[in-house]
């Protein structure tokens, strides 16, 4: 918000300087005039002060806005994103729920899984299947290291959400 008294300083010593300006006018010797000169200074100087300070504090709201529009373009653009995909577990009776891309939504993308946790967290990152021998295929997130166990020893590739039964 603009600082109201530094618009009340900035009127004050203008208006102080216009009073000095129709005092010069009838002045009657060199003295007076070096006098209210020097007074006249000061009072531009004093709102100069003041037209700097309602500069700074209006280019501070214009950082502001466009920080909060920067947000504001972020969570619009996160919203349309992760409207792209549902959660659902792809294999009966696991609790696993992985994210899903709408076959709709792909553009021609091709079907894959998201880390729940971190599309909680506003990020999208591909889940990685990982299996060492004898043991269950396990979804593996590269940027959250979490993994997942499908609880299945062959789980094929992922699928848009549409076609899980």
């Amino acid at each position: 918000m603009v600082d109201v008294s530094s618009i009340t300083a900035m009127t004050s010593a203008l208006n102080g300087a216009m009073d000095i300006k129709k005092g010069l006018l009838s002045l009657k010797s060199q003295a007076e005039l070096q006098a209210l000169s020097i007074e006249l200074n000061a009072k531009l100087i004093e709102a100069q002060q003041a037209i700097f300070e309602v500069n700074d504090e209006r280019q501070k709201l214009i950082d502001q806005i466009k920080t909060l529009q920067s947000k504001i373009d972020e969570m619009r653009d996160w919203e349309k994103e992760s409207s792209r995909y549902t959660l659902i577990s792809p294999w009966p009776g696991t609790p696993v729920t992985v994210y899903h891309l709408k076959k709709s939504e792909s553009n021609s993308e091709k079907p894959h899984w998201l880390c729940p946790n971190c599309f909680q967290n506003k990020k999208k990152s591909i889940l990685n299947t990982n299996q060492k021998k004898g043991e269950r295929v396990h979804l593996v997130c590269s940027v959250c290291k979490a993994t997942i166990n499908t609880g299945y020893n062959g789980i094929g590739g992922p699928q848009y959400a549409e076609d899980i039964k």
